[in-house]
């Protein structure tokens, strides 16, 4: 447990980068990329079919704005790698999270949705 502290010690870009993704993903599946949406036009359904590649292309757009978040002399490329596996961190993060609550009887939802039967 030590060697995980440490590693989100140094790296806490990456873990935060990977839970703010999760909480927005989360958020955008259920009120902006609905079905509904969806039927209505081609562009919102290509939006829909490729969610688990957006918190991807918006972790490696962040590398983009931030480069070098560790100060280590790193290339620009290697800064929207990083970050891209914090959105990657994200999908999994979210399946977790799903997972921990369901098993604790934790209530996993945002406020305006509702509870399955």
């Amino acid at each position: 447990m030590d060697w995980l502290l440490e590693k989100l010690d140094t790296h806490w870009p990456l873990a935060a980068v990977a839970l703010i993704l999760a909480v927005f993903g989360r958020f955008a599946s259920k009120h902006v990329f609905t079905k509904k949406r969806a039927m209505k036009n081609a562009a919102w359904d290509f939006c829909k079919d490729t969610m688990p590649l957006h918190p991807i292309a918006a972790g490696a757009g962040l590398g983009l704005a931030l480069p070098d978040p560790l100060g280590a002399g790193w290339a620009p490329y290697l800064s929207c790698l990083y970050f891209a596996a914090g959105g990657v961190g994200s999908l999994f993060f979210w399946i977790f999270w799903e997972w921990y609550a369901k098993k604790r009887g934790i209530p996993s939802y945002f406020p305006g949705e509702s509870l399955p039967p």
